[in-house]
């Protein structure tokens, strides 16, 4: 179902409206201030923080979702009131869900999603289905400040060399302790941390997060246990340590077409469901009035 179902969901739980309500609301002591306004269509700050409480979003989000909502029901303003007493009853809601049900969802079916769409997503996620054998690490990283001189230089290097040095002679006391354990100790400690020594775990590729030189000596890495050299490079001096790794992949698109499919088949039908909205609103006045937003409850307030 399309996100306006979230809007429909989250309105006000006050006692169900008489079937002659108005269109436009009016105001009432319980639904505070005006928070926005749509045309001549008021949202007051207790619909504002029903709303977040329902979907847990803070209230200038909220706002946002009662705001896309009053802009769909304005298009059946002309249809109002309903001669369907249940439509009555649930105010604009059940209009709006039935025309996004007869506009919207009907031509938004999974088979329509373009070829030309599924395409471009492989493209922009190649890296995710073609890539040589990749390798994650735990790096005891010596960190460059910013900037970095001469001096400093040497000193990092001296204390990467420290470091390699604690770490051989850790191993050395207990071999069963895992290069991780002794990675994640040293780290910790206020010694090592004052030289800038910090332990990150990542999955080294060609592109990064660092230079391709290391990614050479990571490579070389096939088995836990397995140590990197110290390594030297623009963002510092490492010291890596075999994690897991992920095999080689050369997946081609016919291949990946229902993974593909599957994965953005949600995020399509909510650029749809954004489109259609941006059409149906087109040319409403919409005024927000941010002093008037109140904090968000927490959830489960009644």
């Amino acid at each position: 179902m399309l996100p306006v179902v979230v809007i429909l969901a989250a309105a006000c739980q006050r006692p169900l409206p008489a079937p002659d309500i108005p269109w436009v609301p009016e105001p009432a002591a319980d639904l505070g201030p005006v928070v926005a306004r749509i045309g001549e269509v008021p949202i007051f700050a207790e619909q504002v923080s029903a709303q977040a409480r329902k979907t847990g979003k803070p209230p200038r989000e909220a706002v946002n979702d009662l705001i896309a909502f009053h802009l769909l029901a304005e298009r059946l303003r002309s249809a109002w009131p309903p001669t369907d007493s249940d439509a009555t009853h649930a105010r604009q809601q059940i209009l709006v869900q039935r025309m996004l049900e007869r506009e919207l969802e009907a031509n938004i079916e999974p088979r329509d999603l373009p070829e030309q769409t599924l395409r471009s997503v492989y493209t922009r996620a190649i890296k995710n289905f073609v890539h040589p054998r990749l390798v994650e690490v735990y790096d005891l990283m010596v960190l460059f400040p910013n900037t970095v001189n001469a001096e400093q230089r040497a000193i990092m290097r001296k204390t990467a060399a420290d470091v390699r040095a604690e770490v051989e002679r850790r191993r050395t006391l207990d071999r069963s302790k895992p290069l991780e354990t002794i990675f994640q100790e040293i780290a910790t400690d206020a010694a090592w941390k004052s030289r800038r020594v910090n332990v990150y775990k990542y999955l080294q590729t060609p592109e990064g997060p660092y230079e391709p030189s290391y990614y050479q000596a990571v490579l070389k890495l096939k088995a836990v246990g397995d140590l990197t050299p110290t390594v030297e490079e623009g963002s510092g001096i490492h010291l890596a340590a075999y994690s897991s790794e992920k095999p080689a992949k050369n997946i081609s698109f016919e291949e990946a077409r229902q993974e593909v499919h599957t994965k953005y088949l949600p995020i399509w039908r909510q650029e749809q469901f954004r489109e259609f909205t941006a059409r149906a609103t087109k040319g409403h006045k919409i005024e927000v009035f941010e002093a008037n937003l109140q904090p968000a409850a927490p959830q489960g307030r009644p």
